[in-house]
């Protein structure tokens, strides 16, 4: 409606401003996305690996909203996280490193405490190049 009288529609970011912290350092560019009351509007919606619920709190609203107008939602994620009880379709694919036995990292850490998080640390520093 705002381009109708000339206006520009703006971003979630533009309207807040407010960046996602490391965004540009993670995924090599600064993200920008659409508003998120689009979602109510949109036919299917994917979610891979964010947890809407704990990241985008204030919108998450918008998802189930979206889901009641008839938006399907498919989840990418290897484990059952508070976005995947909306979704129509939950992939979540077993973690196939031998260190974690299909289980998530966090589940491998919590069940073998200290040493346990010291070697995910090392494997994770390992494939970041680190020591």
């Amino acid at each position: 409606m705002f381009g109708l009288i000339g206006g520009i529609s703006l971003s979630f970011y533009d309207w807040c401003c407010d960046l996602p912290p490391a965004s540009p350092e993670t995924w090599g560019e600064q993200t920008d996305v659409a508003e998120s009351a689009d979602w109510y509007h949109a036919k299917m919606l994917v979610s891979m690996g964010a947890n809407i619920g704990m990241t985008r709190t204030p919108d998450c609203h918008f998802l189930a909203e979206g889901r009641h107008n008839g938006t399907k939602l498919w989840v990418f994620s290897p484990d059952f996280s508070q976005v995947s009880k909306y979704a129509d379709e939950w992939v979540g694919l077993p973690n196939t490193n031998a260190l974690f036995n299909g289980s998530t990292p966090l589940d491998v850490m919590l069940r073998g405490g200290i040493p346990a998080m010291e070697r995910v640390r090392a494997l994770l520093d390992a494939r970041r190049g680190g020591a």
